[in-house]
């Protein structure tokens, strides 16, 4: 089997293992992510526990499309603030940048969620590696904000 092949079954199973039944929460947020790649930014909140983030965005440092797409676990961080609530998010994804790259990333980020406003606003660093067209470093960073939809 090649490795391309290997891997893409890796997270096939890897997806599979993470998106066991939790308590539904079946929220969706579209907003804006700055940086580098600057563009629109997704979320849907499978649970309180987990999520799927979605990104098209433009990288003005190196003039390309990029595609991104993550599963996360959400992490509550406990603290004093009244207003929201704080969580924080590793996870796993892969990203395409056209025309001609692809590969794996590792999402860490931070979420912010207003009680009193359907707000979620982010901070997020995407190491990675580049898998084609040949094996490099990859990492991306980026701000945002979305709308979130109850």
């Amino acid at each position: 089997m090649g490795s391309l092949k290997k891997i893409l079954l890796s997270f096939v199973m890897f997806f599979g293992l993470l998106s066991l039944p939790e308590k539904a929460k079946s929220e969706i947020g579209i907003g804006i992510m700055l940086g580098d790649p600057t563009g629109i930014s997704g979320k849907y909140w499978l649970s309180e526990k987990s999520a799927v983030s979605l990104g098209i965005s433009w990288s003005v440092i190196k003039e390309r499309l990029t595609l991104l797409g993550s599963y996360n676990k959400e992490i509550e961080i406990k603290t004093q603030i009244k207003e929201g609530k704080f969580f924080f998010y590793p996870g796993v994804g892969l990203f395409v940048n056209i025309p001609s790259s692809f590969g794996i990333y590792i999402p860490l980020g931070l979420d912010f969620n207003f009680k009193k406003y359907p707000i979620n606003v982010f901070f997020e660093i995407d190491p990675g590696i580049k898998i084609l067209p040949e094996t490099t470093f990859s990492i991306f960073g980026y701000i945002g904000a979305r709308y979130v939809f109850f």
